[in-house]
């Protein structure tokens, strides 16, 4: 294990030569016949007759009129009585993010998160491990609206934070965020092999920031069968350390669309 991590290590620290590496490869017709016309020399009907008929289609006319009457009623009663669809629990990804940061001196801390996604919005509950007493929090996302919320309920306030181009783009580059507009990628197929027992791609993803000359990569361990995120990312950050997040148990589960929202009642201290 520790051998592998050197080797991944050296691929994010390397000079990467592109050229080393392989080329991704990341009203229908009217079926009432039309009377003809009656042959010259044919009798026309009796008076009686005539009339006869006359007041059996009026009948006809008000018996349809009476049926279709009540079928309207029913479809009103049906539409009344079915719940609307949008006030069901909407269905979300659900996963433990396990993130463990590596110091250049050996020295290793693991935290795990609870993480929540559905379209632009995320919800994450960061562990209540030793050293958290007291600061119980959790993290809302809107990246449609670039907005970033840390919320204390204990407290019950929050602040209400602009979502920083850096902060969008470490989302985005662990896999859990949409790419911001400013991120341009490009992804290197390295090799196709298992991860934790599950059929996996690993690839060098390159990406740059605006107009940023200098790119900066990434490992990234997808899985074979499609799905929301990833298995692993590997990044180096700043100060030379290396940021290695996997993601458990991941799966679609229920979950109230309000917990993607600020609870009410609860104070913005934002500016502080």
């Amino acid at each position: 294990m520790n051998g592998h991590l050197r080797r991944c290590q050296s691929v994010l620290r390397a000079h990467v030569r592109l050229s080393t590496l392989r080329a991704q490869g990341l009203l229908p017709p009217s079926i009432w016949r039309i009377p003809e016309q009656a042959p010259r020399g044919f009798a026309p009907r009796s008076q009686r007759n005539i009339k006869s008929r006359v007041r059996a289609f009026a009948a006809t006319k008000t018996a349809c009129l009476a049926l279709g009457l009540v079928f309207v009623m029913r479809l009103a009663a049906t539409a009344q009585v079915s719940p609307p669809a949008a006030s069901d629990a909407a269905a979300v990804v659900a996963a433990d993010i396990e993130q463990t940061v590596l110091t250049p001196d050996g020295r290793a801390t693991t935290t795990t998160t609870k993480l929540y996604l559905a379209d632009a919005k995320a919800r994450l509950e960061p562990e209540n491990g030793s050293g958290r007493a007291g600061y119980a929090e959790f993290h809302l996302y809107d990246f449609e609206r670039k907005r970033f919320y840390r919320v204390f309920p204990d407290d019950r306030i929050y602040f209400d934070i602009e979502l920083s181009t850096p902060l969008a783009v470490r989302a985005f580059v662990e896999g859990w965020a949409p790419q911001p507009p400013e991120v341009t990628v490009r992804s290197i197929p390295l090799k196709d092999d298992d991860l934790d027992g599950v059929p996996a791609r690993l690839a060098l993803v390159e990406r740059r920031v605006g107009k940023h000359p200098t790119p900066d990569y990434a490992l990234v361990w997808t899985a074979v069968a499609p799905r929301r995120l990833p298995l692993r990312v590997m990044y180096m950050q700043e100060g030379s350390r290396t940021v290695i997040v996997s993601y458990r148990n991941v799966e679609s589960q229920a979950f109230d669309p309000g917990r993607f929202s600020i609870p009410e009642g609860f104070s913005n201290l934002s500016p502080f």
